[in-house]
C-alpha cells in the first residue's frame, strides 16, 4: 500500500498591491501640483512634533505668502501661477533640510517648520537667503511679471504647542510683513 499525497501551492505577489498602497497613500498626503506634504498631513506632522519635543527645544513655524501672485496669474495666466508653485516648491525643498517640515497650506501659501533649531538667532540666516531665491520674474521682454515672498515666523514656546497656535502667531506676523512693503520677513513679538 503506498500513499500518494497531491498539494497544490499557489503563491501570490503582492508587491503590487503594495505598491499601490503606498502610491494611494502618498497621493493623499501630497499637495496634487507641487508634490509637497497638503494642509492635512502637514498640521498633523507638526501636531506630532510639538507634542513630542522637549521644552527647551527651538523650533519656527514659518508662513509664505507669494507678493503679487494675483497679477501673476491675471496677466500670464493659471499655467504660469501653476509653474511658479511649482518653483517655490522646488526651490524650497532644497533649500530646507530633510526632516524640516514643507507643505502647501493652500493656493499660494507655504508653512515650514523648522525642527530643532540651535539658535533662534539661525531663522534670519536661513530665511533670509530663501526670500532671495524665492525672486522670480515670468514671461517675456513685452510683458513680466516679478513674484516675491513675504513671510511670518512664530518660535515653538511652553504656551505655544500646536499647530494653531503657532499658526495664529505667524500669520500676524506675516500680515505686519505684507504691510511693511513685501518681500521680507517678520517675527511674532507679543
Amino acid at each position: 500500500d503506498e500513499i500518494v499525497v497531491f498539494a497544490y501551492i499557489a503563491v501570490r505577489s503582492i508587491d503590487t498591491q503594495k505598491n499601490r498602497e503606498l502610491k494611494f497613500k502618498k497621493k493623499a498626503e501630497r499637495d496634487f501640483l507641487t508634490g509637497l506634504y497638503n494642509r492635512d498631513k502637514g498640521t498633523e506632522l507638526i501636531n506630532e512634533y510639538c507634542a513630542s519635543c522637549s521644552p527647551n527645544t527651538c523650533a519656527a513655524l514659518a508662513i509664505f505668502d507669494v507678493d503679487n501672485f494675483k497679477t501673476l496669474n491675471d496677466t500670464l495666466g493659471h499655467n504660469a501661477g501653476d509653474m511658479a508653485l511649482k518653483d517655490i516648491a522646488n526651490i524650497m525643498s532644497k533649500h530646507f533640510r530633510q526632516y524640516d517640515i514643507v507643505c502647501r497650506l493652500a493656493g499660494d501659501e507655504f508653512i515650514v517648520l523648522l525642527k530643532d533649531l540651535p539658535s533662534p538667532q539661525l531663522v534670519y540666516k536661513i530665511l533670509n537667503p530663501l526670500l532671495a531665491k524665492l525672486d522670480l520674474v515670468y514671461g517675456n521682454d513685452n510683458n513680466s511679471v516679478k513674484i516675491t515672498c513675504s513671510a511670518g515666523i512664530a518660535f515653538l514656546s511652553n504656551e505655544d504647542r500646536s499647530f494653531d497656535d503657532l499658526y495664529v502667531k505667524a500669520d500676524k506676523a506675516l500680515y505686519e510683513a505684507k504691510h511693511q512693503g513685501r518681500y521680507s520677513l517678520k517675527i511674532y513679538r507679543q
